[in-house]
């Protein structure tokens, strides 16, 4: 089976593969459904999908993996412009393309979101790096806000926090 996410600020979408692992039978036809295990997603994938969420523009081009000495220029200017909001999606994003540490994500994002609670970036940033901590249910809940955010117009363009 093939799912199609749509990014809810460009209507772009990424076909996403996977196999369906049960059926759910309720006790109504609106309970009834199924289990779908996505397939093991590659390095390249995981960061088109990065590019993705981040940009709304599908993932031909793909960033790379952030430099380490770029990640650690961005963890100071974060540290030190713990009121700025591009710094702290900067930083965010960087760790979500580092293989080695996207969990450490969660951090930069969640001062973000203090930061602005409305901006739609900080949700989706939030929600990659919950799927990528293996909380599913706070990642489901960021990318349900980030586009309840979109679809308002409520999320402030970046740069201007």
């Amino acid at each position: 089976i093939d799912v199609a996410v749509v990014h809810p600020a460009s209507d772009a979408e990424v076909i996403v593969s996977g196999a369906i692992a049960r059926v759910i039978q309720g006790e109504s036809a609106r309970d009834n459904g199924f289990l779908m295990r996505f397939d093991d997603l590659s390095r390249e994938r995981k960061k088109a999908l990065v590019h993705f969420i981040n940009t709304g523009e599908p993932p031909l081009m793909a960033p790379t993996a952030v430099d380490e000495s770029v990640t650690a220029q961005l963890a100071a200017l974060a540290a030190q412009n713990p009121e700025s909001l591009p710094h702290q999606l900067d930083y965010g994003w960087s760790l979500i393309t580092d293989d080695e540490s996207p969990v450490d994500a969660i951090e930069p994002f969640l001062s973000a979101l203090t930061i602005d609670p409305g901006d739609v970036e900080v949700h989706l940033g939030l929600s990659l790096a919950y799927a990528l901590a293996g909380d599913l249910a706070k990642a489901y809940a960021f990318a349900r806000s980030s586009r309840q955010l979109a679809e308002t117009d409520a999320g402030p363009a970046r740069g201007d926090g």
